[in-house]
C-alpha cells in the first residue's frame, strides 16, 4: 500500500547515496557536475556529510544518472559497489546485533532514516525469513532501479554479516514483481539468485541463516546506534512526539544550545504553540534543556582532559559558577565531587 503523507520537499536522504551514485557513473564517463545540471542542488551540499536531499531530488538525480550513462542496469551496478558501512551508522548497527534476523527486524524499524520512499517487514514463512520491500511512496520512471537497487543492496548486507559471497545461490533469492528485464542476463553471474513477475519484491533465506550468531554483534555499539537512531527519528520529525523532538534538536546542537522561539522555528510553529503542546505533556522546555545538559555534562566530566571552566563554557553557561550550582540541583553533588566519585570506581 503506498502511503501519500510523506513530503517529497523534505530533505530525507543521506548525500552519502547520491555520492555512490556519482562514484557509479563516473566510473561510466558521467560526472557529477553532468548529472546535477539543471537539479537546482548546490555542488556544495555534497560536500556535508551530514546533508540529506529530497525525494523528489534524489529521484530526479537517480533518473539522470541513468539517462546519461544510457545504463538501465545502473541499479545493479550502485548496489554492487555498495557496502554496508555505505549505510553509515545504522550499518554498524546492522552488524552489532546478536544475529541477522534481529539486525533487519531493526533495519525496518528506522529504514524511514534511510529511504523514507520504502517501507519493509520481515517474517517467517515456512523455512525461510522473508524480507519484503514495498513503496511507501510512488517512485514513477526510477521504480524498477529503485527496486533493482535496494533488492540487490539488502542481499548485499545480509551476504557481508554472514560472511557469504553474494553469488552463493544456496543462501538466498531475490524476489521481483516486474518482468525480466533484457539486461538480466548481462548480469547473471554477479547476482544471487533472482526470480521475477512474483507479485512481490522480497529476499528469502533459511530462517537457520538468519539466525545463526554474528561474530560482529557488539551489545555497546548496538546500544549507541540505537540511541542515535531513535534521537535522529525525533530530529527528522517522524516521531509525534514533541517532547522528543525537542529534545532531539537540543542534543544536537553541541552546546549552542537554542532558545525555545528558535527551537519552535526548527518545528515550523509559533513559540506560544510549542510551550502549549509541552505543557500539555508536563514538560516545560527549560526542564528538557535541564535534561540535555545534565546528559552532556556527566559525559564530559568522565573526559579528564577538560576543565570544569571549559565544560561550563560548552553547555552555555558563560559564569562557570553558574554551571557549579546547576549541576549540584542536578545531582545532589558539584562537578568537581562528581568527578573524584568516577575516580574512585575505576
Amino acid at each position: 500500500m503506498i502511503m501519500n503523507n510523506i513530503s517529497l520537499e523534505k530533505p530525507a536522504v543521506p548525500v552519502a547515496y547520491a555520492l555512490l551514485i556519482f562514484e557509479v557513473a563516473a566510473k561510466q564517463g558521467v560526472s557529477k557536475e553532468e548529472i546535477i545540471a539543471g537539479l537546482g542542488v548546490p555542488a556544495n551540499v555534497f560536500d556535508q556529510n551530514d546533508a540529506r536531499l529530497s525525494l523528489l531530488k534524489t529521484s530526479q538525480l537517480l533518473y539522470q544518472a541513468i539517462k546519461l550513462t544510457n545504463n538501465p542496469a545502473l541499479g545493479y551496478e550502485i548496489a554492487l559497489h555498495s557496502g554496508i558501512t555505505t549505510h553509515g551508522f545504522i550499518g554498524f548497527g546492522l552488524m552489532s546485533f546478536p544475529n541477522g534476523r534481529a539486525a533487519f527486524d531493526f533495519g525496518a524499524q528506522f529504514l524511514k532514516l534511510r529511504l523514507p520512499n520504502l517501507q519493509m517487514r520481515v517474517f517467517d514463512e515456512g523455512p525461510y525469513a522473508v524480507i519484503e520491500v514495498s513503496e511507501a511512496t510512488d517512485q514513477g520512471s526510477v521504480r524498477q532501479c529503485v527496486f533493482d537497487l535496494f533488492m540487490l543492496g539488502i542481499a548485499r548486507i545480509v551476504t557481508q554479516i554472514v560472511n557469504r559471497p553474494i553469488t552463493d545461490r544456496d543462501i538466498l533469492e531475490l524476489w521481483f514483481d516486474y518482468p525480466e528485464p533484457a539486461y538480466y542476463q548481462a548480469y547473471r553471474d554477479r547476482l544471487p539468485a533472482m526470480r521475477f513477475g512474483m507479485g512481490s519484491n522480497q529476499l528469502r533465506c533459511p530462517q537457520a541463516l538468519m539466525a545463526a550468531p554474528l561474530v560482529t554483534a557488539n551489545q555497546t555499539t548496538l546500544a549507541q546506534v540505537s540511541e542515535q537512531c531513535e534521537r535522529e527519528l525525533a530530529l527528522l520529525g517522524y516521531s509525534a512526539n514533541v517532547v522528543e523532538q525537542v529534545r532531539a534538536i537540543l542534543e544536537s546542537c553541541s552546546g549552542r544550545y537554542l532558545d525555545l522561539e528558535a527551537t519552535a522555528d526548527r518545528l515550523h510553529m509559533s513559540s506560544r504553540t510549542l510551550k502549549r503542546k509541552l505543557q500539555q505533556q508536563g514538560m516545560p522546555f527549560q526542564q528538557i534543556l535541564d535534561e540535555v545538559r545534565k546528559k552532556a555534562s556527566i559525559r564530559l566530566l568522565q573526559n579528564q582532559s577538560m576543565t570544569i571552566n571549559a565544560i561550563a563554557a560548552r553547555l552555555g553557561f558563560s559564569d562557570p559558577a553558574n554551571f557549579r550550582r546547576a549541576f549540584r540541583k542536578w545531582t545532589g553533588c558539584s562537578p568537581s565531587e562528581f568527578r573524584a566519585q568516577q575516580d574512585c570506581k575505576q
